[in-house]
């Protein structure tokens, strides 16, 4: 692929680049820019082209579902819990390597993250681990 192919990892890694910059610097809501780098990746070409794409873009929904209190809710707190979170995704986002590599640990780490943030709302499990989201839940019988 060339270098002007949009298609490949460091021309999206220079595009998400951008909106991760301004999380970080402009001063802007955080989860504003995580919505609209949301917006921009479901556009085609991006979506339906890059392996890691739809990964990404699930894992930032779940990062803006701290502010819309779903799965889970923060309480009042909500929007300093989602920042603190957007802001420590885009720091790991810029630090990470341009790589296949880089990506898959930015993928795994985030991944992980995620899945330790709380999983319960109002006494049921309301996020799960993908590998068991087929498992039929747990019964008391």
């Amino acid at each position: 692929m060339s270098d002007a192919d949009p298609f490949n990892l460091p021309n999206l890694a220079q595009i998400i680049d951008t909106y991760m910059h301004r999380i970080l610097d402009s001063g802007e809501d955080p989860v504003d820019v995580l919505l609209d780098l949301m917006g921009a990746l479901i556009v085609p070409p991006l979506f339906e082209h890059l392996w890691c794409v739809g990964e990404l873009y699930g894992n930032l929904g779940l990062l803006s579902d701290i502010v819309e209190a779903y799965p889970v809710d923060y309480g009042a707190n909500a929007e300093t819990i989602a920042a603190r979170e957007i802001r420590d995704a885009a720091r790991d986002w810029l630090a990470m390597p341009r790589t296949v590599e880089g990506m898959e640990r930015y993928l795994e780490q985030w991944d992980a993250r995620l899945e330790a943030l709380p999983a319960t709302h109002g006494g049921r499990i309301v996020r799960r681990k993908a590998e068991h989201a087929a498992d039929p839940p747990a019964t008391n019988a």
